[in-house]
């Protein structure tokens, strides 16, 4: 339950209301709640004893008194969307006030594990190129979440890979601008944030950098294992220099995962792993690349690096605090797949079901899927659900007219027995259109399929 404000709470919260700049005149003031809830009937809350007009002053306090009587979320909640969106527009120098007062109002940020819904967006194979996408692709997203999913804050946001086209400064400062309006948009600090790198994310000049002219001689002489180094294509031998080669994702790295996360990419592959737990949600979130053996002779090799799980599930098991979470794992690739560029060794996800992981997210189809891996055959054994998103972006040039984007948003209930996730699944057809939902998920004859699925954990 939210704390109750004492009055110094109470007089601080309507001064920095009446100081915000868009405050000073009555249709900013309306402007600024059609921010923090998206459309709001202006008319039927003025009905229940919302006025906004006249002083400054008068207003805010009014605003203060009387938003929980029409806050579509909620109490005191609703106030604290209104100071996100004040916070997002301020200096620093109020950002503790802010968060304090925002703890204060929003009872659900405070609530225990079980009591705590959570709203997780699940983007995929978002290939940025340029400033316009990131602007056009923001506003869409936030105008579907606030407007037609009632989505106004965000638990946490899950990038799984692509986050590129080409992988250069150019891609990554547009995905880095877009990922940073959402995160001011909906209220994500860096820690909510899960970025993995898919194929997109690999540095194709930096691959082809890490090879040079080989002796044939020498590459006939060598055993199996240093055999795989090398390309032969007839005559043509080239020899690949390790320490060059795992430079592939360091524009990934530097500009991308460090502005977001606040810390490089690991460069060596058993350390390519990360955990994020999201105590709130008694969740825990274990990132990972399947790119790592990637480059452009060999564009299909997936695959998750055995040391990297050993390292992450040894790491899991030093922490028995994790130990009740709900976990989920996120990769790039898809295990079954028509194509060629799937994971084929599937053993990781005999050791994530050992460890209790219950879900894991991919992308790389460029289609929403959900699939199922069974460790055990019995009923309720230990199997991980498969979710896989489909393509978020495509450049103009790069567009199928009719070949649907696709993302999702995940809705899990609080923690305990007869836990749930609803999977909302959108698409958008239009290159300058809206998200709908994405009625692709059949439920027998004679019944229409739905935009929406439910897995219980």
């Amino acid at each position: 339950m939210p704390s109750p404000l004492t009055r110094p709470d109470f007089l601080r919260l309507i001064e920095i209301v009446e100081n915000h700049p868009e405050f000073r005149t009555e249709q900013g003031r309306w402007s600024l709640i059609d921010r923090a809830f998206g459309a709001v009937e202006r008319g039927s809350a003025a009905r229940r004893g919302l006025n906004l007009a006249g002083a400054t002053g008068q207003a805010a306090t009014a605003l203060v008194i009387r938003l929980d009587s029409f806050g579509r979320l909620g109490d005191r909640h609703s106030l604290a969307l209104v100071l996100e969106v004040i916070r997002a527009d301020s200096g620093a120098d109020l950002h503790p006030d802010l968060d304090r007062l925002i703890a204060l109002l929003d009872g659900d940020r405070g609530a225990t594990p079980d009591q705590r819904h959570g709203t997780i967006l699940h983007l995929s194979d978002l290939h940025f190129g340029t400033p316009a996408d990131a602007r056009n692709w923001h506003s869409q997203l936030a105008e579907d979440l606030r407007r037609e999913l009632d989505c106004d804050r965000l638990d946490g946001l899950i990038c799984s890979g692509d986050l590129a086209t080409y992988s250069t400064d150019a891609d990554y400062a547009a995905a880095v601008a877009f990922l940073t309006r959402l995160k001011e948009t909906f209220g994500l600090p860096p820690e909510r944030i899960v970025l993995v790198p898919g194929n997109h994310d690999l540095n194709w000049d930096l691959a082809k950098a890490a090879y040079a002219p080989g002796d044939p001689a020498v590459y006939a002489a060598a055993d199996d294992e240093e055999k795989q180094r090398w390309i032969v294509d007839g005559a043509v031998c080239q020899v690949r220099d390790e320490a060059r080669y795992r430079r592939r994702l360091d524009l990934f790295s530097a500009h991308c995962y460090q502005p977001m996360q606040g810390t490089p990419y690991p460069g060596d592959y058993p350390e390519q792993f990360s955990f994020h737990h999201w105590a709130d949600l008694d969740l825990l979130v274990l990132g990972l690349n399947s790119a790592w053996a990637i480059d452009h002779h060999h564009r299909d090799r997936a695959g998750i690096h055995p040391e990297a799980i050993s390292q992450a599930l040894d790491t899991l098991g030093t922490r028995p605090d994790w130990a009740g979470c709900l976990k989920i794992a996120v990769w790039h690739h898809p295990l079954n797949s028509g194509e060629p560029s799937r994971i084929t060794d599937h053993g990781f996800l005999e050791r994530l079901a050992l460890a209790g992981f219950r879900l894991g997210l991919h992308g790389h189809i460029h289609r929403a899927e959900r699939d199922q891996y069974r460790y055990d055959q019995s009923p309720g054994g230990r199997r991980l659900d498969l979710l896989a998103a489909g393509t978020f972006g495509a450049l103009s040039r790069d567009w199928v007219p009719g070949y649907p984007l696709q993302y999702q948003l995940l809705r899990l209930t609080p923690a305990g027995a007869g836990r749930r996730l609803t999977v909302a699944t959108r698409r958008r057809a239009a290159l300058n259109g809206a998200w709908q939902p994405d009625a692709c998920w059949r439920q027998g004859p004679g019944q229409d399929p739905l935009p929406r699925y439910t897995v219980d954990l």
